[in-house]
């Protein structure tokens, strides 16, 4: 077990990395920029985020591709994107990115961010995708709040969900359990999930909008399969679901 613990800065930074981290803790530490406890691409497998900083993005870990297996992100801040998690997209200008990113039985609780994405961030990226390289399944999302949109998730890019339970996720705009924009010409696989006491202004549980104006509704159609939205509320509109093709 490796425990990595700081003051000031995050404890791994580096544009280039590639590690495996397996049983490792990062907590209690601060980055002055993004990435309060690892900024780069890795794997990560039965470790622990607890207690984080970022002043930009990315409160717990700032990657830019990577595996994320068994994990816990608890109480991490971001005062931008990504309260847990922030995940860069092909044009950040940071780190490069390969698009890949896959989310694994992780617990994301008590997270905050700034900005967008409560627990997680996803940048845009239109790298070709598939559920073996991009996707969260089995996950839980629980507490976590935005100051603007998707309490739990925000996402820029086309990400499968499934399996995952949203509970008591809370944002002061729109997607109080997941929040998406982007034009998408397929729609984004939703499947056996649970978003349950979720809140926002606008789609308590669920929120999509296109990014550019007028973009067709039939272009923006939803895959959702198996999936309870119960007790969400909003403020405005969409207590549950919201979809819009501006």
């Amino acid at each position: 077990h490796t425990r990595y613990s700081g003051d000031w800065s995050s404890d791994v930074c580096s544009s280039d990395l590639t590690g495996v981290f397996r049983d490792c803790n990062f907590t209690g530490n601060i980055a002055g920029y993004s990435g309060g406890g690892l900024s780069g691409g890795a794997v990560f497998i039965g470790s622990r985020f607890l207690n984080n900083q970022a002043e930009r993005h990315g409160g717990g870990a700032f990657i830019s591709s990577g595996r994320i297996e068994n994990c816990i992100f608890e109480d991490n801040n971001a005062s931008g994107k990504g309260g847990a998690l922030f995940v860069t997209g092909p044009n950040s200008g940071v780190l490069p990115s390969s698009g890949s990113i896959r989310i694994l039985g992780t617990f994301f609780t008590g997270n905050d961010s700034g900005l967008d994405g409560g627990a997680i961030c996803l940048e845009s990226h239109s790298a070709p995708w598939s559920e073996d390289t991009r996707g969260i399944s089995n996950s839980v999302f629980k507490m976590n709040s935005a100051a603007r949109n998707g309490g739990a998730v925000w996402f820029g890019s086309l990400t499968p969900l499934s399996n995952c339970i949203f509970t008591k996720n809370v944002a002061a705009q729109n997607g109080g359990g997941v929040g998406i924009e982007g034009n998408y010409f397929t729609p984004i696989p939703l499947s056996n999930c649970l978003f349950l006491e979720n809140n926002a202004s606008a789609g308590g549980g669920w929120y999509r909008t296109p990014t550019t104006q007028g973009w067709p509704q039939n272009l923006n159609e939803e895959n959702i399969s198996n999936c309870l939205f119960y007790g969400n509320s909003a403020s405005v509109s969409a207590g549950g679901i919201f979809t819009s093709s501006r």
